[in-house]
């Protein structure tokens, strides 16, 4: 086997960011996910690239986000053995990426033919990491674009024959739009081809939405659409949910200009608010949920399997992560030294040194303990 002069901090030339700043010795063979000058990967071998590879899209939030990008890691290898994947980390809080749980996770999964990256820079553009890592990057000739909630489930899905690109599920129900943000996205894209953008996106029968941004796309299909639309122009301002939303449909519309035939076959999956998914998304379907059905019957009409996570990770995420507990600017504490001022000053007025045993008499008792009450009622507001 070739020696590799490997350095755990250096840092490759094309500005790649690795999750960790660097790969930690032990943990995932250097050998396996080397970054190279020309081949740029190490399971590149002969100048011939995979034929297919994963992104998955990794965001940790909270103690139970741990374990999503692991379980979809753990799919992905239970039905396709020794494929590359590359886990993009979408600004994941620095003590969960170090935290002594999820150290373990890695170790167990046996991370072969995989790595991390993070792009700092772009922090909260969530989905649009993993196509322009893949655009930038060129790690392998097709790719299939997952969230850490997603799991693949049942049978192997032949990929392989898909051409050019196609969503994993679409949607046809365009009454939760929202023409503003998504014709503000437009706007960004490169000039020559913006009205013909407009035209078709006027057109709601014409395309159907992306859910989640999720496709399998190859790189000739994504370049295409990246060099003739200025794709990642949007990356200035699609940092939040709101606007990877908005993404989702304008997402599509590139799509089906540079493809027509998604218009009338858009999904592997199928329309994402049909059966079998409906009574998922209807009801928002929880990991928790997930993990007490799973090896049951509950999933076997599931080749892919969405749970949402928003009690954990609160409301969105955004440009260096959004605060998600801002419940916490407004502390406890602070409430009772405002509902009672004036009681405070009259308190202090009395001089305490003349009449120390009249400081507490029994009409003073009533007195203080009404604003406590109250005090105590407001803050129990959940």
């Amino acid at each position: 086997m070739e020696k590799h002069n490997y350095n755990p901090h250096a840092r490759p030339k094309d500005r790649l960011e690795l999750a960790y700043g660097h790969f930690r010795e032990g943990l995932i063979d250097p050998n396996a996910i080397q970054v190279e000058k020309k081949t740029r990967i190490g399971w590149i071998q002969g100048g011939r690239k995979p034929p297919l590879g994963f992104y998955i899209l990794r965001h940790m939030s909270c103690n139970d986000s741990m374990e999503f990008w692991h379980i979809a890691y753990t799919r992905i290898r239970q039905l396709y053995a020794n494929i590359p994947i590359v886990i993009i980390d979408d600004n994941s809080r620095k003590h969960l990426v170090k935290n002594g749980t999820n150290q373990k996770r890695e170790k167990e999964a046996r991370l072969e033919n995989t790595r991390f990256e993070s792009y700092p820079k772009y922090s909260g553009r969530g989905e649009l990491l993993s196509y322009y890592a893949f655009q930038k990057n060129h790690p392998f000739e097709k790719a299939v674009f997952l969230h850490d909630t997603t799991f693949l489930n049942g049978k192997p899905v032949d990929f392989d024959a898909v051409e050019g690109v196609k969503y994993m599920w679409y949607f046809d129900d365009h009454s939760f739009d929202d023409p503003k943000n998504e014709r503000r996205i437009i706007d960004t894209l490169g000039n020559k081809s913006k009205e013909a953008v407009k035209s078709l996106y006027n057109n709601r029968t014409g395309w159907h939405g992306c859910f989640g941004v999720l496709s399998v796309m190859d790189h000739t299909a994504l370049s295409r659409i990246v060099m003739k639309y200025e794709l990642f122009n949007v990356l200035s301002i699609v940092s939040t949910r709101t606007m990877r939303k908005a993404m989702e449909r304008v997402f599509a519309v590139l799509c089906t200009l540079e493809q027509p035939s998604l218009a009338t076959s858009p999904a592997i999956l199928g329309n994402i608010l049909d059966e079998p998914m409906r009574r998922y998304i209807k009801s928002k379907y929880t990991f928790e949920e997930y993990r007490r059905e799973i090896g049951t019957s509950a999933l076997n009409n599931l080749t892919l399997v969405k749970v949402w996570s928003g009690a954990c990770r609160g409301e969105s995420y955004g440009r260096r992560g959004a605060k998600t507990a801002p419940a916490k600017a407004v502390p406890p504490k602070t409430a009772p030294a405002k509902t009672a001022p004036a009681q405070a000053v009259p308190a202090k007025t009395v001089s305490p040194k003349a009449v120390p045993p009249k400081a507490v008499p029994p009409k003073a008792i009533p007195a203080q303990g009404v604003p406590v009450m109250k005090t105590v009622k407001n803050n129990s507001d959940q």
